[in-house]
């Protein structure tokens, strides 16, 4: 779980390796509970919390997520968080 202190990225999936059923959600840090999934996340090269980067802004407003489609290739994607919700801002987007 990478959290910002109000809001907090975390990932779940079923099955052997975690692929069944996987997603991306935004979570209320202090609850624990589901905000809602990051439907804009996938092709997700790994399912483990750790195969994920998260950039919280200051305000705990905006979070860029990085994560890896191919074995060499990583991409980005910012939301802007509001309303208890997830908006996209831009992504994904390849990352050198």
């Amino acid at each position: 779980m990478l959290a910002s202190g109000q809001y907090s990225i975390a990932t779940d999936g079923e099955g052997e390796l975690g692929y069944d059923h996987f997603h991306v959600y935004l979570m209320d840090a202090r609850t624990g509970k589901k905000v809602g999934p990051l439907e804009e996340i996938k092709d997700t090269l790994n399912t483990g919390a750790d195969a994920f980067d998260a950039g919280w802004s200051a305000d705990s407003r905006e979070v860029s997520i990085t994560y890896r489609v191919h074995r060499h290739v990583s991409v980005k994607i910012r939301y802007r968080v509001e309303d208890r919700r997830a908006l996209r801002i831009s992504g994904p987007s390849n990352v050198e």
